[in-house]
């Protein structure tokens, strides 16, 4: 299977065309990989836009601040947010046990 192989891949290099060809995609491929953060946009907190390899950092950046599990505290501090901007009305009602919190949201017109 080897000799196979090894004889298939001497064919294939043997032809000037072929390698030329090999090269010419080799390069191409280098060159789209490279291009592909080029047009990556991100815009801050404050609106100012970004593009390219500043933009994926502050994607990163971003997506720093919201990672991690998500929990009821995270949920509430969230929809509290939206509040603020009179988008919802937030009414939280928890359980006689203390452990479940259950959220009423309503939108505002």
């Amino acid at each position: 299977m080897g000799t196979l192989v090894k004889f298939e891949l001497k064919k294939l290099f043997n032809k000037k065309m072929n390698i030329i060809v090999i090269i010419v995609c080799l390069f191409l491929i280098t060159l789209l990989f490279s291009m592909a953060g080029k047009d990556f946009l991100a815009t801050d907190k404050s609106g100012k836009s970004y593009k390219g390899k500043e933009a994926i950092s502050v994607r990163k950046e971003q997506m720093k601040e919201i990672s991690g599990t998500l929990t009821n505290e995270k949920i509430i501090k969230e929809i509290e947010k939206l509040q603020l901007e009179k988008l919802l009305k937030i009414e939280q009602i928890i359980d006689e046990d203390g452990t479940t919190i259950k959220l009423k949201i309503t939108r505002v017109a």
